[in-house]
């Protein structure tokens, strides 16, 4: 039992540390139910922002080696989902991109 308890109490730990570092990139799946909860997505957006980024998939990730060309295609996703939205949507994913860590060297929030 006790080792049971100290195995529960490490692993709490360990999930604790890696929410607390940002725990990585969000999968597809996580950021379109990130996005589905903030900008109250319908059934269809969330069909056709599973298509753009089932489209993409492979391509990114061939691209994260090439930060120019990873870049460019982040842009035309965006583009795309961007035109999947309203316009209140449009503002309050606007907002989200903002409010986001930028990651790698030489990027400032």
């Amino acid at each position: 039992m006790k080792k049971l308890i100290l195995i529960l109490c490490l692993s709490f730990i360990g999930l604790a540390a890696n929410a607390q570092r940002g725990g990585g990139r969000s999968s597809p799946e996580q950021m379109i139910a990130r996005a589905t909860e903030q900008l109250d997505l319908t059934e269809a957006q969330v069909t056709q922002w599973e298509a753009i980024h089932e489209k993409y998939g492979d391509q990114m990730r061939e691209a994260r080696q090439n930060r120019e060309e990873a870049e460019a295609l982040r842009q035309k996703i965006e583009e795309e989902i961007n035109a999947t939205l309203n316009e209140e949507q449009q503002i309050k994913f606007a907002e989200m991109k903002e409010s986001r860590p930028r990651r790698g060297r030489g990027r400032q929030n």
